[in-house]
């Protein structure tokens, strides 16, 4: 009984570390600052990171960073999150038509946790059909725009867009926007249903 009381009185306190949050990025091309700025806006608020990527080899950014994923994405399951991040660059592109990332992220959807999308990022959600009768918003160029509409998405022209558990951001620009929303989004769920 101590036990159970200590935990609800640590959980109340905001002492006990958060599930952490999955964040994919592009083998090659990802951007750097929106990589650097969500992973350091999440850590800031004491929500765990984990980086992961096709495969776990080097993955370098568009302005020279290389990160070493620490787990392949084949190889999570939405139990073990709160929420899988998608970040974008030029690199998504190749990720647009990936399988393995559409039926990820729709069992993210399902397991009722959130999944968020910036830049060019957004279009693996559209391809993926996670972004039909939703909000949303991509990277403000008339080729993204069609394939949002074109996959049922009502697109906005707004930095960052949340609808349910998606959320998305247009630009490199709102990446800490975007990150404080899906911090919000995780405070929000966890007061509302516990750990």
């Amino acid at each position: 009984m101590w036990v159970r009381i200590s935990f609800w009185l640590l959980l109340f306190a905001g002492l006990l570390p958060a599930q952490p949050v999955a964040v994919y990025i592009p083998q090659h091309l990802f951007r750097d600052d929106e990589l650097e700025t969500v992973v350091r806006l999440m850590e800031r608020a004491k929500i765990p990171v984990l980086i992961v990527a096709t495969d776990t080899s080097a993955a370098r950014g568009i302005d020279g960073l290389f990160v070493k994923p620490r787990c392949r994405l084949r190889d999570i399951t939405p139990e073990e999150f709160s929420a899988l991040v998608l970040i974008g660059g030029s690199g998504s592109a190749v990720s647009w038509q990936d399988t393995v990332l559409h039926n990820r992220c729709r069992q993210f959807i399902s397991a009722d946790r959130l999944v968020a999308a910036i830049e060019l990022a957004p279009l693996t959600l559209a391809y993926a059909g996670l972004l039909a009768g939703k909000s949303a918003t991509v990277f403000p160029d008339k080729y993204c725009i069609r394939i949002l509409k074109e996959q049922g998405c009502r697109h906005r022209f707004d930095g960052v867009v949340r609808d349910g558990n998606i959320i998305t951001a247009a630009k490199a620009e709102h990446a800490a926007a975007f990150a404080r929303a899906i911090v919000k989004a995780l405070k929000q769920r966890q007061e509302r249903c516990g750990p």
